[in-house]
């Protein structure tokens, strides 16, 4: 999930995050009715097309050791022990929302080690992320396979980073959202909030032991260091190593005296920190500099190397030399007698390299709920449900929600159902693009693997692809927010029948945040706002017709100074709904004409708003599902809900589906007069 500017809660719309982000003549309008409902996807589907929320992404630490291994992943996520979601009883349903399902699994592992445990034995450490409202979870697993699980005494976070073994023999870990470090004592097994030390950080993405005894950590979203003391207790707040980037990754201590700091995102570098004086700058030559993450690396003899853009450097003092090898990383997951371990879905793998001994034991540990990011029907009419942080895709069937697979460590950010497949943009997924069979279980070997993954040219893992839409060309469109440290992204275009893809320029300064076909057209929504860690330069959001070309050639702002534009919708008489930031705007394209604007209270989800079968608009906000009337956009309904929903929306003939954390409801929609 992906860290953000305020970005703490999967409910909070992408844009909030990331400032971490046509009336046609009458003859027309049937032919416009039919090319709108064309590029809503697969013709034959009955389902209104729906498209992806939002989420808080975070990519992981590149010093991770625990992984689900892809082959493991794909077979039908064997072993992770994440089966059958049961259908909820009736007794569940609260009006006209019932509660159909609970989402669960094995959690993203986000940090490692092997440490300490009591009477003087070892355990391989792992901290999981899961659902905000369930917390994160410290995994201990010992060489026999018995494993101990420590839940966070600080309710509020659900994410651990930085697992350390510190220099008292105790277990240290960073937290998200609120930076916490908290302490594993490993002579009690007590799990202890050891208290914050910069409030006015989210993360602490990693920790190390410096030379002076105390524990230092990289923080978000001021790329700060700060210090605690094992003997003392004492939390520091050592301040900013950058002055404008958000980003300290990564950091590193060496035997001299200096701890190293990795920034980014719009510019990666290397500060270096010196612990008797307290001064640091930034030691990275400014040639090499490049947008990205800085990233460290300490061999097995204790020397750190760090990493800008493609170049590697030896890091001694203030000086960083160009190196032309690549540094190995010393492993955190090998027990005092060599033994190596594993967890790769639902085993442990232990092996010996010096005495050639291996063996594969299951893993007890069974998870707990993650959040639902993302919902849609599939060209089969089920219901599917992605989960962030992994992904793992879930399908709704008689008997509840089972898990077809993990298929990445991020999530889905849209479905779109298309000549019977369900085609997934992903964010840190096995691909960016993805063309699921739903009517094959997954599948990684063979010369058919499903899903079929398509890689290409310019493609950014760390890209948000937020909208996606089939034209009537054939071609599947896909906007989006870009990775880290980039300021604009294209508009992605995607022929599903040979799976090459392209890139389509727009605007060089904003983001593709929207995308919808009407009358063989596409219109594109832009948001100001880039990738995290960028700065926006644009003053405001556009709407973009593209030519037949797939050229810009008439732009708009339809309200003026919104931030982003977001939720395009095309209606069957040709003109276009959207929002702009609070307020939802109805737009004449051929007369370039606003015929309609509405302030709502709060601002609906990312690709939350959809045309139902009753011929009204239907979204969703945070804490409610609202209805607008096509042709004023005034609000003719306001159903609060009960509980929080952090993604959305599906429609189809009876109900409209969110997600509320790990949790999928169903509303009634006919219920509303």
């Amino acid at each position: 999930m992906r860290e953000g500017k305020g970005a703490i809660r999967y409910s909070n719309t992408l844009a909030s995050e990331l400032s971490l982000t046509i009336f046609a003549p009458l003859l027309q309008r049937r032919k416009r009715a039919r090319s709108a409902a064309l590029c809503y996807g697969d013709p034959s589907a009955k389902d209104v097309h729906l498209d992806s929320p939002r989420f808080l992404g975070t990519q992981r630490s590149s010093r991770i050791v625990v992984s689900v291994v892809t082959v493991i992943a794909l077979n039908a996520c064997l072993g992770c022990d994440v089966t059958l979601t049961p259908s909820i009883p009736s007794g569940s349903q609260q009006g006209s929302f019932s509660l159909i399902g609970k989402l669960s699994g094995i959690g993203d592992a986000s940090s490692s080690a092997v440490g300490p445990a009591p009477n003087g034995k070892q355990r391989y450490y792992i901290s999981y992320i899961y659902d905000p409202s369930a917390g994160l979870d410290i995994v201990g697993v010992d060489s026999t396979g018995k494993v101990s699980v420590f839940p966070t005494p600080v309710a509020s976070e659900f994410a651990g980073y930085g697992t350390l073994v510190g220099v008292d023999g105790n277990m240290y870990f960073g937290t998200v959202p609120h930076a916490h470090v908290l302490r594993l004592n490993t002579n009690t097994d007590q799990l202890d909030d050891m208290g914050v030390p910069a409030s006015s950080e989210q993360y602490i993405w990693e920790l190390t032991n410096g030379g002076d005894g105390k524990i230092y950590g990289c923080t978000y979203p001021s790329a700060k260091l700060v210090r605690y003391d094992p003997k003392t207790l004492a939390l520091e707040d050592l301040g900013r190593m950058d002055d404008s980037e958000e980003y300290a990754r990564t950091c590193a201590a060496d035997q001299y005296g200096f701890i190293y700091v990795g920034i980014g995102s719009n510019t990666s570098n290397i500060a270096a920190y010196e612990i008797a004086t307290g001064q640091h700058r930034e030691i990275i030559p400014t040639a090499y500099l490049t947008a990205g993450f800085g990233q460290l690396v300490t061999d097995g003899e204790g020397k750190v190397h760090g990493r800008v853009g493609n170049h590697w450097f030896g890091l001694t003092g203030w000086t960083a030399t160009p190196e032309n090898s690549v540094p190995m990383q010393s492993p955190n997951n090998v027990f005092a007698d060599g033994t190596m371990i594993s967890i790769s879905g639902g085993t442990v793998q232990l092996e010996n390299p010096a005495t050639n001994q291996s063996s594969t034991l299951p893993y007890a540990y069974k998870g707990k709920g993650l959040p639902v990011f993302r919902i849609g029907m599939g060209p089969d009419n089920a219901l599917y449900a992605s989960t962030a942080l992994p992904f793992y895709l879930f399908k709704q069937g008689a008997n509840g929600f089972s898990n077809i697979g993990q298929l990445g460590d991020g999530e889905a950010y849209s479905f779109l159902p298309l000549n019977g497949r369900l085609l997934i943009g992903a964010y840190s997924a096995l691909a960016p693009l993805m063309s699921y069979d739903v009517t094959r279980g997954i599948a990684n070997l063979g010369p058919e693997p499903n899903p079929t993954m398509v890689v290409y040219p310019g493609e950014n893992e760390g890209w948000r692809p937020l909208g996606m839409i089939a034209a009537e060309d054939g071609n599947v469109y896909i906007a989006s927010i870009p990775g880290y440290g980039v300021l604009n992204s294209p508009l992605t275009k995607w022929d599903p029948q040979t799976n090459s893809v392209s890139n389509l320029t727009i605007l060089q300064d904003q983001s593709t945040t929207s995308i919808v076909c009407v009358s063989q057209r596409l219109v594109v929504g832009t948001s100001i706002s880039g990738g995290p860690g960028t700065s926006p330069t644009a003053s405001q959001s556009m709407l973009v017709l593209l030519d037949s070309n797939d050229a810009p050639t008439y732009m708009t702002a339809p309200v003026k100074g919104a931030k982003r534009i977001a939720n395009l919708v095309a209606l069957p008489s040709g003109e276009i709904v959207g929002i702009a930031d609070k307020t939802a705007f109805l737009y004449d394209l051929d007369h370039r004409e606003l015929l309609a604007s509405t302030s709502l209270s709060s601002t609906p989800l990312d690709n939350s708003l959809t045309l139902g079968p009753d011929g009204n608009l239907w979204g969703l906000t945070s804490d409610s599902i609202f209805r607008l009337d096509k042709n004023t956009l005034s609000v003719s309904a306001l159903i609060s809900t009960p509980n929080e929903i952090t993604s959305g929306i599906a429609m189809d003939g009876a109900n409209i589906y969110f997600g509320s954390n790990s949790d999928i409801y169903s509303f009634n929609w006919k219920s509303v007069e």
